[in-house]
């Protein structure tokens, strides 16, 4: 796991943090068997992040599909939005957390 701690005292980075953090759990809110995804840095496909998600109970096909293709185009729209977020997602895990 990536210490984010000490870079994420600079303002800028904080406010970025705060907004992955809101995609994260907009995605949970909307999708109720989505219990976690991890976005990965693939190496064989010139730099392009991956994505791998977890559900419970384990959807049809077609719905995992929708989840995926969701959960990424938030993500490509965050990484437009806001330069620099890439590098804050890549070899993360997000897990949905129960209180």
């Amino acid at each position: 796991m990536k210490p984010l701690q000490p870079a994420i005292h600079d303002s800028p980075l904080r406010a970025l943090e705060a907004d992955i953090k809101a995609v994260a759990a907009g995605l949970f809110r909307r999708w109720p068997a989505l219990v976690g995804f991890s976005v990965q840095d693939d190496d064989d496909s010139g730099g392009e992040l991956q994505l791998e998600i977890s559900m419970y109970p384990e959807p049809e096909q077609d719905e995992r599909g929708l989840v995926q293709r969701e959960i990424t185009d938030a993500l490509l729209d965050l990484m437009d939005e806001a330069p620099g977020a890439d590098s804050l997602l890549r070899a993360r895990t997000f897990a949905r957390t129960l209180h």
